[in-house]
């Protein structure tokens, strides 16, 4: 949650992870986004360490 909420608010390079959850703060509101930013954050780092992959930016789209 942490690493999702410095994400969106801190981090000042655009992702293709940022701009989605700025998209979802739109519809969703901003109590609810971080939460949604976590989980997607955690599906691509289990992702990546079931197959043993590093992390490149582009592929988080």
């Amino acid at each position: 949650y942490t690493a999702a909420n410095s994400l969106l608010l801190r981090c000042k390079r655009p992702s293709p992870l940022k701009m989605w959850g700025l998209k979802l703060i739109r519809s969703k509101g901003r109590r609810r986004v971080p939460v949604a930013v976590a989980r997607k954050l955690a599906v691509i780092f289990h992702r990546m360490w079931m197959t043993k992959t590093s992390f490149r930016s582009e592929a988080t789209a």
